[in-house]
């Protein structure tokens, strides 16, 4: 500090011209540097789905990251036709309104991130065509800043339904006519006729083993059928393994 008379000859003190200097300098500073003072712009990073080609009818997962400077709002939509684009040209918060609004829009994702975030959603499109992903991040005021995404993505048709089971069609492990088993997949043969479950043994790769019958002659109005075999249906044995099967009378099957 500096000692200055003043003309009453008193004594006073005076700032040094340094300081004073070094204060102007800083204040130039930050004119010069738009916005300083102020938080960074929330940022967004493209969203993706997965798988990179869908198909209509199938789950797709939907993901979106970025980063949040302040408590901000995050919302992600789905827009299904690509052409339309996104909505925009307002406000962070006006434009997620307005795109919720749009026909056909759903909303995906609906977060308040507060720092870097990674969120990711399941989507199932009904049909196929042109799709748009519209995300949208903003904050309370202006001044945190505003961030909009968008990526277009395109649908295949659904898979073809799988054709109707063939009538006369052998149950799983049953080895098809004409083809030769490697292994034993032991078929359900309840309710089938002796020489009914021993074609289909045959051809399962497996054999009839040990059977029990009764030894009466069938009552009127019932016939000999298998009720009860000791291998487990599915069951996966080595070739030609033998099945012990048990028949028993039961009522005639009508028709």
């Amino acid at each position: 500090m500096h000692v200055v008379r003043t003309g009453h000859g008193r004594m006073g003190l005076t700032r040094p011209r340094r300081t004073l200097a070094a204060a102007a300098s800083l204040a130039l500073t930050l004119l010069a540097v738009p916005g300083a003072g102020l938080a960074s712009a929330n940022t967004l990073v493209a969203p993706t789905i997965s798988p990179a080609n869908p198909r209509a009818t199938q789950p797709a997962t939907i993901s979106i990251s970025g980063t949040a400077t302040t408590a901000s709002s995050l919302r992600v939509y789905v827009q299904p036709s690509a052409t339309a684009g996104c909505a925009g040209g307002a406000s962070g918060a006006a434009n997620a309104a307005a795109q919720a609004q749009r026909a056909g829009s759903v909303e995906v994702i609906s977060r308040e991130p507060s720092a870097a975030f990674a969120y990711s959603a399941t989507y199932t499109p009904l049909s196929a065509g042109n799709y748009a992903l519209c995300a949208y991040l903003y904050g309370e005021t202006a001044a945190t800043g505003a961030s909009q995404v968008a990526t277009n993505f395109s649908v295949a048709p659904a898979p073809p339904n799988p054709p109707p089971p063939v009538a006369g069609t052998p149950p799983a492990g049953v080895a098809p006519t004409g083809t030769t088993a490697t292994r034993c997949v032991v078929p359900n043969v309840k309710k089938r006729t002796y020489l009914g479950a021993r074609t289909w043994l045959r051809r399962a790769g497996c054999s009839v083993g040990t059977v029990y019958r009764p030894t009466r002659t069938a009552p009127k109005g019932m016939v000999l059928r298998v009720t009860w075999q000791l291998q487990k249906p599915g069951s996966v044995r080595k070739l030609n393994s033998r099945v012990t099967l048990r028949l028993s009378f039961v009522k005639r099957p009508r028709g």
